[in-house]
């Protein structure tokens, strides 16, 4: 019977998120961006580095809303991947699939680009006339910083997003 108690409580309790983040706002991703680019992924590579996985993956450049960039592919580093029969997943970090258009926030860091606060950095196009943008969490949970006021809604729209990227560069 005390068994079965403690099989039925177990099973009652609902999984815990590995990973929990604060939401960081449009401006904070801004803010932390030195590129903001509009682009399209392309080939990937896994590779082992001081005992973890990490992929660095290709993106051809389309548009460059922040900073400068005179190539027209860019490599970017997320963390985890596959290598052979190995994988590491890390929640939070991007995981992306050849041919994805997507709109980046992009930060120098130890000499590679990495997408800014994890996936969080990162809005995946929904083709079609108005192409729309969304987010993935990739595992990670967000919550809103309990000091401030809600983080705000994101734009939807592709355009949207540009403008708004756009105006919050040019606020001083």
């Amino acid at each position: 019977m005390r068994r079965l108690a403690f099989l039925l409580a177990f099973l009652a309790v609902p999984p815990a998120g590995a990973s929990t983040a604060t939401r960081a706002s449009l401006a904070e991703l801004v803010r932390e961006s030195q590129w903001i680019v509009l682009g399209t992924t392309g080939e990937s590579t896994s590779y082992w580095q001081d005992g973890r996985i990490l992929t660095r993956v290709s993106i051809a450049v389309e548009e460059v809303w922040v900073g400068e960039l005179t190539d027209t592919t860019v490599d970017v580093v997320t963390l985890g991947g596959t290598i052979g029969e190995i994988g590491q997943r890390v929640d939070g970090a991007l995981r992306f699939g050849t041919g994805q258009r997507v709109v980046l926030c992009l930060q120098r860091h130890a000499g590679v680009l990495r997408v800014v606060e994890m996936a969080q950095g990162a809005f995946i196009l929904e083709e079609g006339a108005n192409p729309r943008v969304f987010r993935k969490g990739f595992g990670m949970r967000l919550v809103d910083n309990s000091m401030g006021p809600p983080t705000a809604r994101f734009p939807e729209s592709l355009r949207d997003l540009e403008l708004a990227v756009r105006e919050i560069k040019r606020a001083p």
